[in-house]
């Protein structure tokens, strides 16, 4: 958090990463991928940073409001 009390990316994030990326990243960490085939798994893995830019997307979306 700076000065004003607004929050901003981490150094390493700052290069060629937006804040949604950045959301969207933090989104999936919590993300533990299932124990079960291959394929399923990309299927998994579609589905969730698909979640995650949609969680980073009401995140940006709830930031505007204050």
């Amino acid at each position: 958090m700076d000065e004003s009390g607004d929050y901003y990316l981490p150094e390493e994030a700052q290069s060629g990463m937006s804040l949604r990326d950045w959301f969207a990243g933090q989104a999936l960490a919590g993300v533990r991928l299932p124990l079960v085939s291959t394929e399923t798994q990309w299927k998994f893995c579609a589905d969730s940073a698909k979640y995650a830019y949609a969680m980073a997307d009401a995140m940006l979306a709830e930031r505007g409001k204050s």
